[in-house]
């Protein structure tokens, strides 16, 4: 990111020298929300087919918050199925890419924990939203089972709030 508050996400691969893959965000269309206090705006993961780029956007005209999946293809990145999370509870940058499978799916937040898998024509929720922090989620797939790590509300100690540090897998 450079200090202006939004920017073009950028994907360049190693081939001897980096060679650039083009990237979301030119040309003045929805930019990635730079101004973010999460590191994560951005994550790029691959299968056998394709390569896959998350990014947590801004639409310049609307003002909202949008996480996106882009599939790289001879001609540029192409969006998947368009925006998946409500702009109203979306915390940006706070979501996971995983390939599980062959399929990307992707855990995000939006007043609850939700994780939602790309079947090549729309998104399909894995069970109902968990009860979660807006810390970040880490999700995995070990062979075609998702695996995903979050922080959850505690127990009370003491009269305080408490965290704790969850891992769940979807068995459907």
């Amino acid at each position: 990111c450079n200090d202006d508050m939004y920017a073009s996400t950028s994907v360049q691969q190693w081939a001897g020298a980096w060679v650039s893959q083009s990237g979301v965000g030119e040309n003045g269309e929805s930019r990635h929300f730079g101004d973010t206090p999460y590191l994560r705006k951005y994550e790029i993961k691959s299968n056998a087919e394709a390569l896959y780029l998350a990014v947590v956007s801004e639409d310049n005209a609307s003002k909202m918050k949008g996480l996106h999946l882009f599939r790289r293809a001879e001609g540029g990145w192409v969006s998947q199925g368009g925006m998946l999370n409500d702009p109203d509870l979306f915390s940006p940058a706070s979501f996971s890419l995983a390939m599980i499978g062959s399929k990307p799916s992707i855990a995000f937040h939006q007043g609850n924990l939700e994780v939602k898998q790309w079947s090549g024509e729309g998104w399909t929720p894995l069970g109902a939203p968990i009860s979660a922090t807006a810390d970040d989620p880490h999700l995995i797939g070990v062979a075609e089972t998702p695996y995903l790590i979050f922080t959850a509300p505690g127990q009370p100690i003491d009269g305080y709030e408490s965290r704790a540090v969850q891992v769940s897998f979807w068995n459907g």
